[in-house]
């Protein structure tokens, strides 16, 4: 949403393209941020499988973090700078929706699995609704990059939050017995 928006201001008021122009732009951008994604996902899914679950998290949501950091520094999202960033955002976003996943059929108890997973997505959706809402104010009042940086900033939090805690986190298998280390 952000990056549309953000390129298409730019694009038509410093630029002077045609409205069409930076939206074609801006969906070629989208574009690259998702198929990163689409490749990056097989091989995060794999170490995510191979490694603590909650370690898994950190890394996915400090990748994002630092992918929407890095659009503060780019002044001109039409620059092919903006392709690096975009890149970064769609392997730090895939990672944390692939590690997010992983960790709750870690440890949500089998029998209330689906439960779990659908409060989650609530609290996510709830989360992403607030979160936009802020990011918009930030776009119009601040700097257009003001929602990447928001996102940023609350993803380095989980971070800080998750290295304290990720040692509570013990593995368990399907039945919901802990996995000896």
């Amino acid at each position: 949403t952000f990056f549309t928006l953000w390129v298409v201001t730019y694009g038509t008021a410093q630029k002077g393209l045609p409205t069409a122009e930076a939206l074609a732009t801006a969906g070629m951008i989208i574009g690259i941020s998702q198929t990163f994604a689409m490749i990056s996902a097989p091989i995060f899914g794999m170490l995510a499988d191979r490694m603590n679950r909650a370690n898994a998290v950190i890394i996915a949501v400090a990748l994002a973090s630092l992918g929407y950091g890095s659009t503060i520094f780019v002044s001109d999202p039409t620059s092919p700078a903006i392709f690096i960033v975009a890149a970064l955002i769609g392997i730090g976003e895939i990672s944390g929706v692939i590690a997010s996943g992983v960790l709750i059929a870690q440890q949500a108890p089998r029998d209330i699995r689906g439960s779990v997973i659908g409060i989650f997505s609530l609290c996510g959706t709830f989360g992403i609704m607030i979160a936009t809402g802020i990011g918009g104010q930030l776009f119009d009042n601040w700097l257009p990059q003001g929602p990447f940086v928001l996102f940023s900033a609350l993803g380095w939090i989980v971070v800080i939050v998750g290295l304290i805690i990720r040692k509570r986190i013990v593995p368990k298998n399907e039945g919901g017995a802990v996995i000896g280390h």
